[in-house]
């Protein structure tokens, strides 16, 4: 295998071994962000919803600013606002702010998540062998790393703000240094055929994995919750989660 697309199948294992971290630290900080702000469990809901709204936003244009402007491009910019939005988890105490910081939060993160299945889908075709359970399999890894890694802090005493700026940081960095060792993928100057309902049995898989994100989230959202409610130890609850 030439080094060039060597180096750019382990940019795309930190990608989304990264993508699979950031969403472990808002699943670990849920408790965090309910007691900062002070909300009931429908206000909760609703930023969770927030978070919803802004993945099907970007996900009914996001094939198409892909195809535009190419999957390194557009990871890089995602990438950086992904983490901005993590920084900015606990930056203020408006709720407003919470509900706008969600919105961004769910939508750079499916934009982001679409530029790299795309380029993962592309150079997987290029190597003509399956790949796509392992980038996958690394998004998995990146969630229990990271949701470890936030089991010992509060241990250590490190605040979570602190932790939520570091892991930022340590996040672009990856993300940046990943997409310079990606394949530039030129962007198309067409405007497509712009958005379409999909119908027949497109259709009925589209269904089946909206109901299973939906379930997949509601899980992994609520069962921190429901753990910070049961655990009288933050850090064993920390690690159950992980």
């Amino acid at each position: 295998m030439p080094q060039p697309l060597r180096a750019t199948l382990w940019a795309l294992r930190t990608q989304f071994f990264v993508s699979g971290g950031l969403f472990a630290i808002w699943g670990v900080h849920v408790p965090t962000v309910k007691a900062h702000y002070g909300l009931g469990e429908q206000s909760l809901a609703l930023a969770m919803l927030a978070s919803g709204g802004g993945s099907l936003l970007a996900l009914m244009h996001a094939g198409r600013v892909v195809g535009r402007w190419g999957s390194r491009r557009v990871a890089a910019v995602m990438g950086l606002l992904l983490c901005l939005t993590v920084a900015g988890l606990l930056v203020t105490q408006a709720y407003a702010a919470l509900l706008l910081n969600m919105v961004l939060f769910g939508g750079t993160a499916s934009m982001f998540a679409v530029a790299i299945n795309a380029e993962a889908s592309h150079i997987e075709g290029r190597v003509a062998r399956p790949l796509m359970s392992g980038f996958h399999g690394m998004f998995s890894l990146g969630g229990l790393v990271s949701a470890g890694i936030g089991s010992l802090l509060p241990g250590w005493g490190v605040a979570a703000q602190t932790h939520l700026l570091l892991a930022a940081v340590t996040a672009l960095a990856l993300i940046w240094a990943a997409c310079a060792a990606m394949q530039p993928m030129e962007g198309r100057s067409g405007e497509g055929h712009g958005l379409s309902l999909p119908r027949g049995p497109l259709a009925l898989i589209g269904l089946l994995a909206a109901v299973g994100l939906v379930a997949e989230g509601s899980l992994y959202d609520w069962s921190v919750l429901f753990l910070s409610k049961r655990s009288m130890n933050r850090v064993l609850e920390l690690r159950a989660v992980s």
